[in-house]
């Protein structure tokens, strides 16, 4: 039986959209969080690339960078669950219509593997500063030190990115084909998804990462203006 704003008790309508508007700007804010949680997290910690084996692990001896990489890692943890609060509510607004359910699937999925590869890189960008500055460890090699900040690289730049494109590609598609948030943020998210596959061709996808933290604080805020799905349904 379809709604109609005659058939709906005021008090349970006033209510179910209070609640739908926290839930928005909720899901907001873990958005926006999530944005400057990460930008925070690769502004911190930045080890020199081409050093030699002695400045690397001179750079890895001190204990700031060490303090840098462990907070590094709690803000990269703290962006991935941050991005999966926003996540869960863009797929529910994207599937409240018909249309949109097989990309919210999608974008789900991607957006999973998106906040997991986050996890990965935070683990292998911390775990040297939090093993030798808190738990007492020895200080590894050069080549473990290198090859820790490329797999933290690879999770990042590579899987992670491609991920965040499907789901942009995703969320493009769903917002065009329903209507939902307005076209401007598909229109972005083109802009965005051909930015996070061209720079791929660079091998340093992690220059793709303000295109992420850009679309993401867009789409922040296309759910915060977003009108409540009650009021949709009424109508």
């Amino acid at each position: 039986m379809a709604l109609t704003a005659s058939s709906v008790n005021p008090a349970t309508h006033g209510n179910a959209a209070a609640g739908d508007l926290s839930g928005r700007r909720a899901a907001a804010l873990a958005g926006v969080t999530s944005a400057v949680l990460l930008f925070l997290g690769v502004f911190i910690l930045n080890p020199p690339l081409n050093a030699s084996d002695a400045e690397l692990v001179d750079w890895w001896s001190n204990e700031s960078n060490q303090a840098a990489a462990t907070v590094s890692m709690y803000l990269f943890t703290a962006a991935a669950l941050s991005f999966l609060g926003f996540l869960t509510h863009l797929c529910a607004r994207i599937s409240a219509d018909e249309r949109g359910r097989q990309p919210a699937q999608l974008v789900l999925g991607c957006g999973i593997v998106f906040s997991t590869m986050l996890a990965v890189a935070a683990a292998a960008r911390g775990v040297v500063g939090k093993a030798v500055a808190f738990n007492d460890q020895p200080l590894p090699g050069a080549d473990t030190l290198r090859y820790l900040m490329q797999t933290a690289s690879a999770a990042l730049g590579v899987v992670a990115m491609l991920a965040a494109a499907v789901a942009i590609v995703a969320v493009t598609y769903a917002v065009l084909r329903t209507g939902v948030f307005g076209r401007w943020l598909a229109w972005l998210g083109v802009i965005a998804a051909v930015v996070l596959l061209a720079v791929q061709a660079t091998f340093v996808g992690e220059l793709a990462i303000p295109a992420i933290l850009i679309w993401t604080v867009a789409a922040s805020a296309a759910i915060w203006r977003s009108p409540s799905t009650i009021d949709l349904a009424v109508r």
